[in-house]
């Protein structure tokens, strides 16, 4: 158990490669990652670009097969410490001596007239186990188990064994009928414990590699996936049978495992073997792999939740319905009741799978709704609890600190319980550290496995775009800005200011102030470092972390990175550059983000206040533009207007921010490049200033109550081409052995959907493409270090409220811009020609095809009778 003043020691990870700082690190673009619009059909298995994407991803978690387990070693490595006794195996295989012949003969017949022997064989084997550790099997190979994800597909798994106590009644809907008058199946995700998925004949995991074999892994990991995501597991079982022939495997948040190939027609007491560990190898009422420190509710817990529900400020939901939905989760001493579906829920295939929920302490003095953090870090990276801690510590050397909102939020209590297992000799296996990453291809992959962490957060926020009005907009920007500095003056640097990292939230006087969290791939500054040795020398070693080679030469979230950024990502994966580029995150590119977060909120729910709001389309969109073109483009060539003169205040805050950077970039250009952007040094203090003056009290009345517009996607067909805008979308390189993906530009109509999910309070953010790091590979970069600037007084407006007359340079960029605008619009406009000449070329065979048959049918009308009728008779000849 830990708090912030009690931390605990971690394990010690491998050392990372030495490897140069950039031109190293792929990305590794993962499915849920790259859903391009709304349209959820775009996720299915049948587009091609998606599936290719999820082949990938599962292929890079491939186990090394030649080193498979067999099945009975298998069992006691991977499903549980505990042996089932041999009596019970056998009464097991006994009971389902009569059903297994039928079972077998249809499996390698049918994969769908499979489906019911065997279902019926499993609930045979099972039904003498306890009745509250006892599984129900159902066939579901036609019943839609309800996405969890808007942008998720329906799903079908082809047998289910449910959690431990289900019973068929659960999954019969009685108002509801098939044809045949049964009552119809119904199933959630969550109410699932095993998957299985069939074939009649292959195994997927032959040395045939297929797109059929990587299918059929795929669709049986995809399933493993949300039944993680539902049910809150450490690791989940999975069977995976073609005809007379099987697998098991165990899937966790680092990859997967799996056994060789057994003949489940003469090994029949594998499958009870199985079922006993997953049922009743684990504390009464879990399943093996579930998060035990997870529980259900006692009627005392629902009646303290009930009454506590009803004195929460501002408490909107139905109280009888998120106490029935609760469950109680623990954070060292701390008991936590959930309140209502998770804030945020990562559903990524071997990922951190963060996890945020909005939680009541049970020990709580005041009655107001906490953060409870759940993710799956690897061992050698930083836990996030360093980081506030950190922060607290500068905090208390600095009590004056406190008079002021601080932009920053605190961590309550934490468990981190992934290190005790790791530096546990006797390897306790309760599935909070990962055991699939080791059994990969790769070298020192030991670093890759994940271990649980969960903290506890004082704040509970909403999103910027439902801030009250522009103002406290404005205000909750400037306020997480100052609380950057305050995590900076205490030696870190965050390295992804994105939409959902920046929360706002009211304060005691009811005022809306925002504040900045999630430091899930911060950065220790020299001074940073120091602070750490301080605090966790007792308990924590630096060297553990190898903190110089755990920090990726970039992070962020796309639409926000600064513009050198955007350019420093483009040069470090070009592979015809003669040198490495090397590019090292610092504060002043996180100060840029918060720039491009405001305009990127703006332009979503303000859009209909915004003059010529399509020049910022390009902005607000950019995934990855060549060099940041987009960004670079808007912000010297454009200037933010509103409609009307209400939003004068804002407008001027906004154009005194664009006037900082824009000079900061030009002062390190002759002339500016926007191939080659260098971001000069800012303060926070030269931001603050800039923005303090539009907030105070005597212009408060300058601002209007303006709540946030409804967000829209926003649609890009011909408009596009006019506005020389690109669809970026992600394509495999052919190189082999090769985890890059590469980025191709293609002009084609569709809806791009920006707009994040739902991230409303402490968790990672969840755009559409999420952050750039990874956690593959960790890399060299440069820690940050603190940058001095000078006060620069002409980068305010002059006495008419207009920016200073453009210089030379600045003329030179517009010119150099508008001539590349030129030739891509000339470019767009071409292909456009060329593609209508097609078009009129392929309607004119049309037309001349269609009249020479005309022609022919008119000359067979014109035959006799006769002739007609030899013709054909010799046809039929």
């Amino acid at each position: 158990m830990s708090s912030p003043d009690n931390p605990q020691p971690p394990s010690t990870p491998p050392a990372s490669s030495g490897a140069p700082l950039a031109n190293t690190t792929p990305l590794r673009l993962k499915p849920h990652e790259v859903q391009f619009s709304a349209d959820k059909d775009r996720a299915l298995q049948s587009n091609p670009q998606q599936l290719a994407l999820w082949v990938h991803h599962v292929e890079n978690a491939r186990p090394v097969m030649a080193k498979a387990e067999e099945v009975d070693v298998f069992l006691e490595k991977y499903m549980g410490a505990t042996t089932p006794p041999a009596d019970v195996v056998a009464a097991m295989q006994q009971r389902g001596v009569v059903l297994l012949p039928r079972a077998v003969a249809t499996a390698q017949k049918s994969e769908r007239a499979s489906y019911a022997p065997l279902t019926a064989y499993f609930n045979a084997i099972v039904a003498k186990l306890p009745a509250d550790q006892r599984p129900f099997f159902d066939a579901l190979y036609s019943t839609s188990v309800p996405i969890l994800n808007s942008w998720e597909p329906d799903s079908r798994p082809d047998i289910i064994g449910s959690q431990p106590g289900l019973k068929e009644p659960q999954f019969r809907d009685g108002t509801k009928r098939t044809k045949r008058g049964n009552p119809k199946r119904i199933c959630k995700w969550s109410w699932i414990g095993v998957a299985v998925e069939g074939k009649t004949k292959a195994d997927p995991w032959s040395a045939t590699h297929n797109i059929t074999n990587q299918k059929a892994i795929t669709q049986l990991l995809e399933n493993g996936r949300r039944i993680l995501a539902a049910t809150g597991a450490c690791y989940v079982p999975l069977i995976s049978y073609f005809g007379k022939s099987a697998r098991l495997l165990r899937v966790d948040h680092a990859g997967y495992v799996v056994s060789q190939s057994f003949d489940w027609s003469e090994r029949t007491d594998i499958f009870p073997k199985f079922l006993w560990r997953v049922y009743c190898g684990a504390s009464k009422g879990y399943i093996l792999g579930a998060d035990e420190t997870i529980s259900p509710l006692t009627d005392v817990d629902r009646a303290w939740l009930g009454d506590r529900l009803s004195t929460v400020p501002d408490y909107t939901g139905t109280a009888s319905e998120d106490v029935d939905r609760s469950v109680c989760i623990t954070v060292g001493d701390k008991r936590c009741f959930t309140v209502g579906q998770p804030i945020f829920a990562s559903h990524g295939l071997f990922s951190r799978a963060t996890c945020v929920r909005k939680v009541l302490v049970e020990d709580d003095a005041e009655p107001r709704f906490r953060v409870l953090k759940d993710s799956w870090c690897q061992v050698c990276r930083i836990p996030e609890y360093v980081f506030y801690r950190i922060i607290e510590h500068y905090i208390q050397q600095h009590p004056e600190l406190r008079l002021d909102h601080l932009g920053l939020t605190a961590c309550m209590a934490y468990e981190d319980f992934g290190h005790a297992r790791v530096s546990d000799s006797a390897q306790v296996d309760d599935g909070h550290l990962t055991v699939a990453a080791r059994c990969r291809a790769r070298h020192n992959t030991y670093r890759h496995e994940r271990r649980h962490q969960r903290i506890l957060l004082e704040d509970f926020g909403m999103l910027l775009s439902e801030y009250p009005t522009t103002r406290d907009l404005f205000q909750g920007v400037r306020d997480a800005i100052y609380g950057h500095y305050i995590a900076y003056l205490a030696g870190i640097i965050h390295r992804d200011v994105s939409f959902g990292n920046v929360l706002l939230m009211k304060d005691a006087n009811g005022a809306v102030r925002g504040f900045l969290h999630d430091w899930d791939v911060a950065l220790l500054t020299p001074h940073g470092r120091a602070v750490f040795q301080l605090l966790f020398k007792d308990v924590l070693d630096l060297a553990d972390f190898d903190i110089d080679k755990t920090t990726k030469e970039i992070t962020g979230t796309f639409p926000f990175l600064a513009i050198e950024a955007i350019s420093a990502y483009q040069k470090a994966r070009d592979k015809a550059a003669p040198t490495p580029y090397a590019f090292s995150h610092q504060n002043k590119h996180d100060l840029e983000s918060f720039f491009w977060l405001l305009l990127w909120v703006l332009a979503h729910n303000c859009r209909n206040h915004i003059q010529y709001p399509s020049q910022l389309d390009p902005v607000i969109v950019e995934q990855v533009s060549p060099h940041g073109q987009s960004k670079g483009g808007w912000l010297f060539m454009n200037v933010l207007s509103f409609t009307g003169n209400e939003h004068e205040r804002l407008s001027a805050g906004v154009r005194s921010l664009q006037l900082l950077f824009r000079q900061a970039i030009r002062d390190q250009a002759n002339p500016p490049s926007n191939t080659n952007p260098i971001l000069a040094d800012i303060e926070h203090q030269d931001v603050l200033r800039l923005m303090e003056p539009h907030l105070e009290r005597d212009h408060a009345t300058e601002w209007p109550n303006d709540p946030p517009e409804p967000w829209k996607p926003i649609s890009f067909s011909q408009e596009a081409a006019r506005r020389s805008i690109s669809d970026v979308i992600f394509s495999e390189t052919n190189a082999e052995d090769s985890d890059d993906l590469f980025w191709t530009e293609e002009g084609h109509d569709r809806v791009i959907s920006p707009l994040p999910r739902r991230t409303q309070s402490s968790g990672s953010s969840a755009m559409m493409l999420m952050p750039i790091t990874e956690d593959e590979d960790e890399n060299d970069a440069d820690a940050g270090t603190k940058i001095e600037a000078e006060d620069n007084d002409e980068y305010e407006e002059d006495d008419e409220g207009e920016y200073e007359e453009e210089d030379e340079e600045t003329k030179e960029m517009r010119r150099a811009i508008a001539a590349r605008q030129a030739e891509i619009n000339a470019r767009a406009a071409e292909e456009q020609a060329r593609a209508k000449a097609e078009q009129a070329r392929a309607k004119a065979e049309q037309a001349r095809v269609a009249e020479e048959r005309a022609q022919l049918q008119a000359e067979l009308d014109a035959l006799p009778k006769k002739k007609k009728r030899k013709l054909s008779a010799d046809s039929q000849k």
